[in-house]
This record gives structure tokens, C-alpha cells and sequence, in this order.
């Protein structure tokens, strides 16, 4: 269940992931200008991401994205940003024809 680099702490409130038809939607939260580029964990019901890139001209949201897709095995142009595309929270549209991983998948919300 745990992804690698997760720990047990940041697992303890899983991320919701809402299904629609088309999408998987995930909360996300992005912390710009770090020092490394890498997913953290589950941090209050969003995943968090640190990113090297600054936030001005869209150049975090499109290391995101490439994050992500790397991360998920799948095409950047499978992935959306929905909500927040100037906000360190965003809202993920992931296609539902992507495989995602376990530990995104166990806390999938069917309602």
C-alpha cells in the first residue's frame, strides 16, 4: 500500500480520489521552488509534491504534469488541471484509461 519513499505518517489520511465517467479526480497540493523534484506522500487527504521549478509562466504545473505522467506510467496529455492552475491546490483529472497505483487506487471513493 505504501508507494516508495512514503512512510507509514504520511499514509495516515489517504488522498480521495473521486471517479467520474472519464476522469480519476486527485487532490493535489505542489510545493514550488524546492530542492528536489518528488512526490512526498499523502498529506491531509492530498498529495503532495515537491518541485524544483518556480510557479511563473505555468513551469511548475508542466514539471507536475511530467512528474505524474512519469510516475503513473502513462502520456503528459492524459493528465489535466482542473482547478488551481494558479494555486499551490490543484484538482487532477487523470483519464481513466491510465493505470494508476495501488496506493492511489485503495482509497478510490465509488460514490
Amino acid at each position: 500500500m505504501y508507494h516508495r519513499g512514503f512512510s507509514k505518517s504520511s499514509s495516515a489520511c489517504e488522498v480521495l480520489i473521486r471517479k467520474t465517467a472519464e476522469t480519476y479526480l486527485i487532490e493535489c497540493t505542489v510545493i514550488p521552488k524546492s530542492k528536489e523534484e518528488k512526490i512526498v506522500g499523502v498529506v491531509a487527504g492530498s498529495l503532495k509534491v515537491k518541485l524544483t521549478a518556480a510557479p511563473t509562466d505555468g513551469k511548475a504545473n508542466k514539471q507536475l504534469l511530467g512528474l505524474l505522467a512519469k510516475e503513473f506510467c502513462i502520456r503528459q496529455s492524459m493528465i489535466q488541471i482542473v482547478k488551481g492552475e494558479t494555486s499551490r491546490h490543484k484538482t487532477l483529472a487523470i483519464d481513466v484509461s491510465a493505470s494508476l497505483p495501488g496506493y492511489l487506487l485503495n482509497s478510490l471513493d465509488e460514490n
